[in-house]
């Protein structure tokens, strides 16, 4: 796909809604892989979506779109400039009065420190357990939560004894390039060997990321594939 075929069919809109088929989500995440450029404007529509969700919930955004912006005999140029104006420092007063000062955590060690930077703990929607051999494919699939609150645990078997301790990267990869998007310093094993994370469903963009584990000890990291999917 490419920039104009993406902006005349609303592809961004309709992937985050859910609405595209499997045949073009596909078309679309290998656009993202290649052209990480397309991510980050995934990254604003949703954070759009996301703050004109809230102002709707508050019962803020009717009475937005409602009050007057311009006089009955402004031109309709004016009238449409206004009302934009309207929605945009709505959506402003939502980013000043809902939205923390820090960024929202992405990744933690336990769901305590995964909601420490929301105003109220976020819900366990999902718990994925990964083997430690990966494939062609991704190790896991997961669903991101754009209008709500959300959070996944993962298991990760690392195959190495209790209570070895890993430093933890979530990388976001693309055909060319792995950029880091969060770190874990230090997470230990299991009884069983595993290492337990919690990842946000709503703070991380759709597509492709890469979780490394790199032992203290100073041996191979484990790496494991995860792609992030629009809630459908």
């Amino acid at each position: 796909m490419d920039a104009k075929l993406i902006s005349e069919r609303h592809v961004i809109e309709r992937y985050l809604a859910g609405q595209l088929s499997d045949a073009e989500a596909d078309a679309f995440e290998q656009t993202l892989e290649a052209h990480p450029e397309f991510a980050r404007d995934v990254e604003r529509v949703a954070r759009l979506k996301t703050g004109f969700a809230v102002l709707q919930r508050r019962g803020e955004l009717a009475k937005l779109l409602a009050q007057p912006v311009a006089p009955p005999n402004r031109r309709p140029v004016w009238v449409a400039a206004a009302a934009a104006v309207v929605l945009t420092l709505g959506f402003l007063a939502f980013r000043q009065s809902e939205v923390p000062a820090a960024p929202a955590t992405l990744l933690a060690a336990s769901l305590d420190k995964l909601s420490s930077r929301s105003e109220s703990p976020i819900p366990l929607l999902a718990s994925v357990a990964l083997a430690r051999a990966r494939g062609m494919g991704a190790d896991a699939e997961l669903k991101a939560s754009v209008t709500a609150p959300g959070a996944a645990e993962l298991e990760l078997s690392t195959g190495a004894e209790p209570g070895t301790h890993y430093a933890i990267d979530l990388l976001a990869v693309d055909s060319a390039t792995a950029r880091s998007m969060a770190k874990v310093p230090d997470a230990a094993t299991d009884a069983k060997g595993a290492v337990h994370l919690f990842v946000s469903l709503h703070a991380v963009p759709p597509g492709s990321y890469l979780l490394r584990l790199t032992p203290a000890d100073g041996d191979p990291p484990i790496e494991y594939l995860i792609r992030m999917r629009p809630a459908r």
